[in-house]
């Protein structure tokens, strides 16, 4: 595993909505105002190999034992970072073409408010079988087809818990409490409208968060997105 970059980024669209009552800029409304995020269940995210791996158990049928990994799998919450904001495919993806945003976390403190419970992904073009023994089980939450690498992914495991030590009571997915204040800054995409950019003005001001603003533009002689300052806050 490399070092964690000092910078975690999320990739995010701005139009449409997430459910029939949500916006995308609830979403970001959630973030910054409230400290809330979505953490996504396994069968949720958009790739159905994504953590496909296999406990095995000795005396069961492999179908058992796949049907055991996936419902331990099934109570955990994914939250997906990446290590670095200048991939045009990224924007290209979780942007809706470049129309979004890519939020910025300082990667010390979602560390330290998670418990260093943020791990990298690991790329591999085999599926991993682990014995239910195995102390290395916990390999099958991270890993993905190697077709993916180009994400340069990590991820936050939300574990099921329940109050006062009870086992197990609440899924680790779903709405969860997120540092707010890990929050620096808020890219701009190629194509990201000023009506969106203005809402995100809104929402950054209401939130009183020391976060500043850049603009993804297009390099003029090669395939490479640049960064160029909008607002810089007072820190």
């Amino acid at each position: 595993m490399s070092k964690p970059p000092p910078i975690f980024y999320k990739f995010m669209p701005l139009h449409g909505h997430v459910t029939e009552f949500k916006t995308r800029i609830d979403v970001l409304n959630e973030l910054l105002l409230d400290g809330i995020v979505w953490f996504s269940n396994r069968s949720k995210l958009n790739d159905p190999f994504d953590s496909y791996g296999l406990i095995m158990e000795k005396g069961r049928e492999l179908n058992e034992c796949r049907e055991f990994t996936q419902h331990a799998l099934s109570r955990y919450g994914f939250y997906s970072l990446a290590s670095s904001r200048e991939n045009p495919l990224m924007w290209s993806h979780y942007t809706a073409g470049h129309t979004g945003i890519c939020i910025h976390f300082d990667s010390q403190k979602l560390h330290q408010y998670f418990q260093n419970k943020i791990y990298q992904v690991i790329y591999s073009s085999k599926i991993t079988i682990i014995d239910l023994k195995d102390s290395e089980k916990f390999r099958i939450f991270l890993e993905k087809d190697e077709i993916w690498s180009y994400e340069n992914e990590y991820r936050i495991i939300h574990r099921p818990e329940g109050p006062h030590g009870a086992p197990n009571l609440e899924n680790g997915f779903g709405l969860k409490y997120f540092p707010k204040d890990a929050v620096t800054s808020i890219s701009f995409g190629v194509k990201t409208s000023d009506t969106l950019k203005d809402e995100v003005r809104k929402i950054v001001n209401k939130s009183a968060l020391k976060i500043d603003l850049d603009q993804a533009q297009m390099a003029t002689a090669e395939y490479k997105l640049l960064f160029e300052p909008v607002y810089r806050t007072k820190k």
